[in-house]
Parts: structure tokens; C-alpha cells; sequence
């Protein structure tokens, strides 16, 4: 489509870690040498493609994690991404917002162009298994029983070869473990919280933790009864490797979204799972000022799109 206008679209100067291979960030549309430029700046991209408009890419500061993220509204203004929205300074903001009461007021929220799932993270308990696994068995032949000694011997000796010769075997001791989810459902997580066995690792840009505290779906309303019978036991990670830190424990609990670099960042670690039944899911949108001239064409242009935006 011939460009018929162009768009400032205001990017974090910083560059993400996810996208640290794209030399000339920002990046909106696939290259050769930068195939994988980000969802958010692929997204903008396309629409403005679809919509007929080029883009002027507008790098801005990052004063902390939450105004990168959303900005804030206190003391009758705008604060962090929001507030170079409201100034001028860009038309759209290379960020993924959710809708709420306060947003709407001041800002356009374009057409949902996809949806997001809540999700929550903890860690996996471990125990030694025990010493001895006769009984369960008992049904077995003498003969397998045999065969399983030897196999058992035999593993034995070559792990013992292998630890003899390793460069750090002072270091390793062999056993074995057994892993399970401390909870499998919303309800057994709200227990778990409300009893003070859980946590929550709260981040300063949290949409999670807004929804946490403001939202009358019944699983985050069941979940914040249990966090203020629980005592509002939370610690607060200012980055994903610090968050990862205090879930090293799993005593701790950490909720966040399918579309952020958290969900990215977690699902990725070792003896880390994750839950999403029961949690809502919230539709996504890039924001604008209301008197933006070109509001209707992007929302044209996310309808006409809708099929390749959500794949």
C-alpha cells in the first residue's frame, strides 16, 4: 500500500533482551539480519502497512520499570510512557496496554488485536525418594527382581566411573528425587496463600498485580481475599533474575501474563511450572491521545488484520 502519511511510534531506547541480536533496534519488520525484531514492534509494523502510514520511531527514556511499562497517573498527570503520549512527544507507544477505568478516560485504546492469559508461577517441591522400594513390588518374580538388582548394579558402577574421572566429582552426590506441584488449581493456590505458605513475588509493572487488586473476576477476587487473610505476604523483584531468585524457594508464587517478557523469561527455567485454568484471560491494545487524527484508520487497518496479528 502507498504510504499516505506517517506515524511516531515511541520505543524504549533501551533494547530488550529478547532482541539484543537486532543491531539497528528498533526494528519493525522482519530482515534477513534481524528475522525475529519483537512482537510489539512487528505488530505496529504491519498495522501501520495495512493502515498506509510509515513510521518514525521515537526513542524515549526509561525512568523505571513502571513507567517503561505503563506510567502512572498521580497528582493530576501522566507519568513514564503515558505522559510522552499525552504530551506529544509520540502518537503510539511500542507497548502492549490493558483497558481500565482510568486509561479510558484520558486515552484512545485502538481495537483489540489479541488476547492474553494470566498466569501464575511457582516452584516445584522436591523430596529424596525412599531407601527402600520392595514393598510396592512384592508382586514381582524373584526373577525380575534379579534382573532389576543387576541392572541396578551395573548403573551403579558406570555412574561411579563417571563421577571417579569428572573434574568436580568432590562436588556431586547422586540421589534421587521426586517433583510435584504444590497446586494445581486457582482454589489450592488461594489455600496455600490464605494458610501464609505462599508469597506472592510482586513486580513493580505488574498487570497481574493490578488485576490482583482491582478486578471482580471471581479467581482474582478468591485470590485477593486470600492474600489479606494471608497477611499480604509479598516480596517485590525489581527484574525477571531477581524474581527467578526468590522462586528458587517454592514458597513463593509469581502471576504474570502470557505476552510478557516474564512468561518468556520463566517457562524457560528449570523446576518452574506454571498455571493458567481459571484465570481470565484480557484482551490487548496499543493506546493513542483521543484527538489523534489517524485513530479510525489503525482501527480499520487491526480489523482488516486480525487473522495474522493473532497467529
Amino acid at each position: 500500500m502507498v504510504s499516505t502519511g506517517s506515524i511516531r511510534v515511541g520505543v524504549a531506547r533501551t533494547i530488550p533482551e529478547a532482541n539484543d541480536h537486532c543491531s539497528r533496534w528498533p526494528v519493525f519488520y522482519p530482515t534477513k539480519a534481524c528475522p525475529y525484531p519483537g512482537m510489539c514492534t512487528e505488530a505496529i509494523g504491519y498495522i501501520a502497512q495495512a493502515a498506509g502510514l510509515t513510521i518514525e520511531p521515537v526513542q524515549f527514556e526509561i525512568p523505571s520499570r513502571r513507567d517503561f511499562a505503563y506510567g502512572e497517573y498521580k497528582n493530576g498527570s501522566w507519568s513514564g510512557a503515558l505522559g510522552y503520549l499525552a504530551h506529544g512527544l509520540f502518537d503510539v507507544a511500542c507497548l502492549f496496554y490493558q483497558r481500565n477505568d482510568e486509561r479510558d478516560r484520558d486515552f484512545h485504546f485502538t481495537s483489540s488485536f489479541q488476547r492474553t492469559q494470566f498466569v501464575m508461577f511457582s516452584r516445584l517441591k522436591t523430596e529424596p525418594m525412599p531407601p527402600t522400594l520392595g514393598s510396592p513390588y512384592e508382586v514381582f518374580t524373584k526373577y525380575v527382581w534379579i534382573a532389576a538388582l543387576a541392572t541396578i548394579i551395573a548403573q551403579s558402577i558406570a555412574l561411579f566411573i563417571i563421577s571417579r574421572y569428572s573434574e568436580d566429582s568432590d562436588n556431586r552426590s547422586l540421589h534421587w528425587h521426586r517433583r510435584w506441584e504444590t497446586f494445581t488449581t486457582i482454589e489450592e493456590a488461594a489455600q496455600l496463600i490464605e494458610n501464609g505458605e505462599l508469597t506472592f513475588v510482586i513486580t513493580l509493572d505488574g498487570t497481574f498485580y493490578r488485576q490482583l487488586f482491582t478486578s471482580q473476576d471471581p479467581s482474582f477476587a478468591r485470590l485477593r481475599r486470600a492474600f489479606e487473610k494471608g497477611g499480604r505476604r509479598n516480596v517485590t523483584a525489581h527484574s525477571n533474575e531477581e524474581a527467578v531468585r526468590f522462586l528458587q524457594d517454592p514458597g513463593f508464587i509469581f502471576g504474570t501474563h502470557s505476552e510478557s517478557s516474564s512468561f518468556q523469561f520463566f517457562r524457560d527455567v528449570c523446576d518452574i511450572f506454571f498455571i493458567y485454568e481459571g484465570l481470565p484471560t484480557q484482551e490487548t491494545h496499543f493506546i493513542t491521545r483521543k484527538d489523534w487524527p489517524f485513530n479510525h484508520r489503525i482501527d480499520s487497518a487491526i480489523v482488516r488484520s486480525d487473522a495474522f496479528l493473532n497467529q
